[in-house]
């Protein structure tokens, strides 16, 4: 039956990720990128000044605090890997159990063969994460519509703009956005309620930045270098291949028809805007392994 097919197709895809993470080699940049920064931390030293970022700091940090409890390894970095590929997974199936009331396996299959492409590619670091912390707001969306939920959803997307803040404040403008053209008596509240979670974790960020008089650095480097990456001297669309190209057309596709069989469904409204905001992704760099996870 369904349930068994779930499980069997859960189980295979966990063993190929073990395998798969523990045989590829360390060689795919942005890995070495975000290992590198975890280290900078764990070693004292500053971003923005000691060593140079551009997005904002939380994945590399929360890296660093796994290396320093469980020991200054690759291999920690790679567990890591596979806890947030297990955890996007089933984040993913539980928001296809609340749309899909047919248990449409193919679905399933999709998505399934989706999150192997992206583990084949190494593409799991700080724009996977994201990913996966979108995927939580999303289900907390869809559940009980109160005030504890919306603070949790604000909290979320605090940390999702310290992971990465075109991303974040993307699915933020989308989020109160589609609160904000819903019939709910008190969306005003709930607004300020998802503002204040947001604001939360954004707190902790300010503290460390004043404390340790990096906001020069911090504020250039963060709001005024991704136009290098964006450009670098040339038109943005060098960047585009082939494969982006596919990727490109793919995304198109997907989006159209998916926005023709939801414009009369507010929940799925507001699914779609989550995914279109996902696109954001792809700034500032166009490339294939950052339209993979806009898909």
């Amino acid at each position: 039956n369904m349930k068994n097919i779930k499980k069997v197709l859960f189980i295979l895809y966990f063993v190929i990720v073990v395998l798969l993470k523990f045989s590829q080699k360390i060689g795919y940049f942005d890995e070495i990128w975000n290992f590198n920064m975890a280290r900078n931390f764990l070693y004292g030293n500053l971003p923005y000044r000691n060593f140079n970022m551009i997005i904002f700091p939380a994945f590399p940090f929360i890296l660093s605090v796994l290396l320093k409890i469980f020991g200054n390894q690759f291999l920690v970095y790679r567990i890591f890997q596979i806890f947030l590929c297990v955890i996007a997974l089933k984040l993913s199936w539980k928001i296809i159990d609340k749309f899909d009331q047919e248990n449409n396996i193919f679905l399933y299959f999709v998505n399934w063969v989706y999150f192997l492409f992206l583990v084949c590619n190494n593409i799991i670091e700080y724009n996977f994460f994201s990913l996966v912390l979108v995927e939580w707001v999303v289900l907390l969306e869809f559940s009980k519509n109160n005030y504890r939920n919306r603070f949790l959803i604000g909290v979320l997307l605090g940390i999702l703009i310290l992971t990465k803040q075109t991303i974040g404040i993307s699915v933020v403008f989308f989020s109160i956005t589609s609160i904000f053209f819903t019939s709910d008596k008190n969306k005003f509240k709930k607004i300020i309620t998802e503002i204040l979670g947001i604001i939360f974790p954004l707190i902790f960020l300010i503290i460390y930045i004043f404390s340790n008089s990096i906001q020069n650095e911090f504020v250039d480097y963060t709001f005024f270098s991704g136009s290098d990456f964006l450009t670098n001297g040339k038109n943005f669309l060098k960047f585009l291949g082939m494969s982006e190209i596919i990727i490109c057309f793919i995304i198109l596709i997907i989006t159209i028809a998916f926005f023709i069989q939801t414009k009369k469904d507010e929940n799925k409204i507001k699914l779609f805007l989550y995914a279109f905001s996902m696109l954001s992704v792809s700034f500032p760099i166009v490339d294939n392994s950052h339209l993979s996870i806009s898909l």
